[in-house]
């Protein structure tokens, strides 16, 4: 019940987020048209204006004001539209045992008529928040996401005769940000499970300073379904989307990440 509210709750805030944004700016448009209009009635009611100066004022408030909606009309087209979808089943590792990663995937929808594409979101950042089904959070703090195009944060280190493998903090980083183009998709890291263990852990950047298995005790989930809550912040605003996370049992293919299906 604690779960549901908090989904209806989040929904709601989304809702008037939109319906404010929304009310903004048809109340940016109706002031900028108040305005317009009055200053035209102002120079109509002054005397000694000749009418082919009139008509020159007007005209250049008339360019202004439909330059403000062709830029707005095109903002409108063209601003990027991200959506967060569960990724496909993954492909197990050669190793032994055998890992999996499984992933979310970014989008930036295109149109489906003849419309310009969509400009890239820049410099995305994710956030991923994970809450057992009673509503109390699983994993205690916010996870910064990983995008899984960006480099590994790991180098190789010289330690006498031998190299060895190191975790490196600005190549960590560097793989929190990203622009998604509405060409291709931008999948997110989320899970790691590994064949025969029934815990999985939580993914991302920092798990690379948990060698060998790239295992952080603090994200550990164990058998059960939880709520996984991404949030993908861009240029000029965010999209939020649940998904479940099933770990049923010690198989890779007992890990399913599905949409959140609110009760």
């Amino acid at each position: 019940m604690q779960s549901s509210a908090q989904e209806k709750l989040r929904q709601y805030q989304e809702r008037k987020r939109r319906a404010d944004r929304n009310l903004r700016i048809a109340t940016e448009v109706m002031l900028g048209f108040l305005l317009f209009v009055c200053i035209i009635e102002s120079y109509v009611s002054i005397g000694g204006i000749q009418d082919s100066q009139l008509g020159i004022i007007a005209g250049f408030l008339l360019g202004i004001v439909a330059s403000s909606i062709a830029w707005f009309v095109s903002e409108l087209i063209v601003r990027p539209t991200l959506d967060i979808i569960a990724g496909p089943p993954p492909e197990p590792s050669s190793g032994n045992p055998p890992w999996a990663f499984y992933h979310v995937i970014v989008q930036n929808k295109s149109w489906r008529w003849a419309w310009p594409g969509r400009r890239p979101a820049w410099s995305c950042r994710a956030t991923i928040d994970v809450f057992r089904n009673t509503g109390d959070r699983a994993i205690d703090n916010e996870i910064q996401g990983r995008w899984i195009s960006q480099p590994e944060p790991r180098i190789l280190v010289g330690v006498g005769n031998q190299l060895v493998e190191s975790f490196n903090f600005a190549l960590a980083m560097q793989g929190r940000t990203i622009d998604v183009h509405s060409h291709f998709n931008e999948p997110i890291s989320i899970g790691l499970k590994y064949e025969g263990e029934t815990d999985c852990y939580l993914f991302t950047n920092e798990s690379y300073g948990f060698p060998p298995k790239s295992q952080n005790p603090d994200w550990r989930l164990g058998p059960g379904s939880y709520r996984v809550h991404v949030t993908v912040f861009y240029e000029r605003g965010r999209v939020e989307k649940d998904f479940e996370l099933r770990n049923e049992g010690p198989r890779l293919n007992d890990f399913h990440l599905l949409p959140w299906l609110p009760t």
